[in-house]
């Protein structure tokens, strides 16, 4: 699990990130990820219509998922051919195919 763009939204550098992920990961990074990206007041919307708890103060919360976002969206640009972006925003089962459809991808290429 990458924090960084978590920890970013909270203040710290990049450089900063970067240097305690090559120490903590001793170089070791994922050959994928998958990135559900959607935006953060559709999640929150979600979050609410599931009856979810917890301390939801929107304003802030809101721009602080956007930063969260905005550093994975970063993460995707710096190394596009590691990352998968699914649009998370569609209709579950679009987003269910999407990943079935990658999934069998993934499954033929390391079948070969």
């Amino acid at each position: 699990m990458q924090l960084s763009p978590i920890r970013g939204a909270r203040g710290l550098s990049n450089e900063l990130i970067s240097t305690l992920e090559r120490l903590v990961q001793e170089g070791r990074q994922p050959d994928a990820v998958i990135l559900m990206d959607l935006q953060p007041h559709i999640g929150m919307e979600r979050a609410k219509s599931r009856g979810a708890s917890g301390p939801i103060r929107a304003e802030k919360q809101h721009h602080f998922y956007e930063r969260v976002r905005s550093g994975y969206l970063a993460r995707v640009n710096e190394n596009p051919a590691r990352y998968t972006v699914i649009d998370a925003e569609q209709e579950l089962e679009s987003v269910y195919n999407e990943l079935d459809k990658l999934a069998e991808r993934w499954i033929g290429e390391h079948d070969r």
